[in-house]
């Protein structure tokens, strides 16, 4: 019975693997195909800014009856210091339409260098209780200044 064991690799050293020539295109032509589909939906569904404000107002996100004007900051409040909510901060006063409106902001946007003459990006609910909801600004806001 003389039987042998041998731990050799009968394959040669020559450090490659080799892969087949189909393979390498069937990967290539994938690579290809996933670049240029990526590059057509770039360009069929990059932003147009020219139409921005054509599809505003048709883009429903909001609840019936929600508006966002925009208001001229008139009046600003420090920033609320150790997230105190209590004191008089966080508020900005805005004109919008020949009104005076005083708004809560999130700390970002008091702490944002706001000064008056600067534009917000307001957030208005329908009435209740026979008055409008102001609750804040909008995340966009132009500073003019």
């Amino acid at each position: 019975m003389g039987g042998a064991h041998s731990l050799s690799d009968p394959r040669p050293d020559s450090g490659q693997i080799a892969v087949l020539a189909a393979a390498r295109r069937v990967l290539v032509l994938t690579l290809v195909g996933c670049g240029l589909a990526a590059l057509v939906g770039m360009w069929h569904w990059w932003p147009d800014a020219e139409r921005v404000e054509e599809v505003k107002g048709s883009v429903a996100f909001a609840a019936e009856g929600v508006r966002f004007p925009t208001g001229e900051v008139v009046k600003v409040t420090p920033p609320c210091v150790d997230e105190d909510y209590s004191a008089q901060c966080n508020t900005v006063t805005v004109t919008v339409d020949a009104s005076s409106q005083r708004v809560t902001v999130p700390p970002q946007v008091a702490a944002a260098g706001l000064v008056p003459g600067d534009e917000l990006s307001l957030m208005v609910t329908p009435e209740r209780n026979s008055q409008d909801l102001w609750i804040g600004v909008s995340c966009d806001f132009l500073i003019t200044s």
